[in-house]
């Protein structure tokens, strides 16, 4: 049975124990003599960074001489989730707990096990959320494009799908600032929010107010969803269920208690 090594990762600790160190003659890289059988092969390592090891395979000849079979040997590892190695005997370890690690030159096969703990993972965070229409429409929409304008992550962006879902997976902490667009639609944006835990955020489009036949923009949304261009509390959506919204900057902006 292997002797089995616990590598801290990060602590650069050298799994020396793994390996019998003596060996009659500095191993070779030259061809063995004809003659010589492969008796043995031994398995090192040493840490070349915090989630990586460079392993090393020796052969021990019949005829009491070794060669070094790094590049010759044929790697693998017993579980491919928590460390993938090369050709060239690169360890990357990419989870935590037992493995194996097993290299095959001729018909010999050298085992070394390790217990491998994968460097910890900086805190990151998701925002996700649903992109809709204001009331009195209320309707999810999908295309809205969302970006991440302002903070560790800028430049990041993604599309609402057809149920108006968005996400984003992996966010580093710190403020950011989010904006989402979408044709038909006034810019929507929230800065400086913290990300320190994963947070839902909706998205609220307010469509862009249509002009009358004058050319002037509309000044309130009525709650059946038609446009009023009245300049006066007495007059706007009277006839429509009432407003919903007024439409800022206007005349009847201070009405509204919808702060945007």
């Amino acid at each position: 049975m292997p002797r089995l090594c616990s590598i801290t990762l990060g602590l650069a600790m050298l799994c020396a124990a793994c390996g019998d160190k003596s060996s009659p003659t500095t191993p070779s890289s030259s061809p063995p003599p004809p003659n010589a059988t492969v008796r043995a092969v031994v398995l090192s390592s040493t840490p070349t960074s915090a989630s990586t090891f460079q392993l090393a395979a020796r052969a021990d000849l019949s005829d009491n001489t070794s060669r070094d079979v790094t590049t010759l040997a044929k790697w693998d590892t017993s579980n491919p989730a928590l460390a993938s190695i090369s050709a060239a005997g690169v360890l990357t370890v990419l989870g935590s707990g037992q493995i194996e690690v097993r290299a095959t030159y001729e018909t010999m096969t050298g085992t070394l096990g390790l217990l491998v703990s994968a460097p910890p993972r900086p805190d990151i965070f998701s925002i996700s959320g649903v992109a809709i229409e204001t009331p009195p429409v209320s309707k999810v929409l999908s295309g809205v494009v969302v970006k991440i304008t302002a903070g560790a992550d800028a430049g990041l962006s993604t599309t609402t799908d057809a149920g108006g879902l968005y996400r984003f997976s992996e966010i580093k902490p710190g403020p950011v600032t989010i904006e989402a667009t979408h044709d038909g639609f006034l810019l929507w944006r929230i800065t400086n929010m913290m990300v320190d835990r994963d947070r839902q955020i909706q998205i609220v489009l307010f469509p862009v107010p249509p002009k009358n036949a004058s050319g002037v923009d509309a000044t309130a949304r009525c709650s059946d969803a038609s446009w009023s261009w009245a300049t006066t509390r007495a007059d706007v959506c009277a006839a429509n269920g009432g407003m919903a919204y007024a439409v800022c900057p206007g005349p009847l902006c201070e009405l509204t208690a919808t702060a945007r």
